[in-house]
Order: C-alpha cells, then sequence, then structure tokens
C-alpha cells in the first residue's frame, strides 16, 4: 500500500496477533503491506546492543547471546528452550550459568 506516490506504508506491531497466520497474511496482501516490524522485537534489540556497548554498566549477563538460536535470533535454541518459547529450560539455565555469569561481577 502506498501514501501519495512513493511513499510505501511500514506496519508496526506490538506483539502478535489474535488472528490466524493466513488471516493476518491475508489482510498483509489485501492491503499490499510490504514491511512488517514488531517494534517490540526492535526495542528489545536496541536495548540488548545499548548494555553491551555503551560502558554504562561494569557488567552484563548476556542470556540474549547464550540462549538465542542463530538461524532464528528471536527465538530461543530448541535444546535450551521450555515450551513456552519463552523461557529457558533446566538446560538453558544451566547454559547461562556455564557460559554468561562472570562470577567477578560479584567480588
Amino acid at each position: 500500500m502506498q501514501t501519495g506516490r512513493h511513499q510505501p506504508i511500514v506496519v508496526l506491531t506490538v506483539g502478535h496477533s489474535t488472528r490466524a497466520q493466513e488471516d493476518f497474511i491475508g489482510l498483509l496482501h489485501a492491503h499490499a503491506v510490504k514491511r512488517l516490524v514488531d517494534v517490540k522485537e526492535t526495542a528489545r534489540q536496541a536495548v540488548n546492543q545499548w548494555t553491551r556497548n555503551s560502558g554504562a554498566f561494569d557488567g552484563a549477563i548476556d542470556s540474549d547471546r547464550v540462549l538465542r538460536n542463530p538461524d532464528h535470533p528471536r527465538r530461543l535454541l530448541p535444546r535450551l528452550a521450555s515450551g513456552d518459547h519463552l523461557r529457558p529450560n533446566d538446560a538453558g539455565y544451566q547454559a547461562m550459568a556455564d557460559a554468561a555469569i562472570d562470577l567477578a561481577l560479584f567480588r
């Protein structure tokens, strides 16, 4: 969908639609939407990037780097994910403890 002559519309979403995926995709196609941005994911990535690189903190526990699936960065690695796709399973918590926590942060 375009406004004016050359201004493509970007649809910003917050979270997930309550519609079935096929219905949601149909709506996007019906309105010729070419770009969809998940606002929460954009903010999450920006906060993680700032936390890692700002120098504002003495250190950070970066669970995202330990848990994320490199093939699908918005998802947890399947072997570390609980069934809800939001929280790690026991192996995920262990991976965070093993890799992400520098105990010197607490001295």
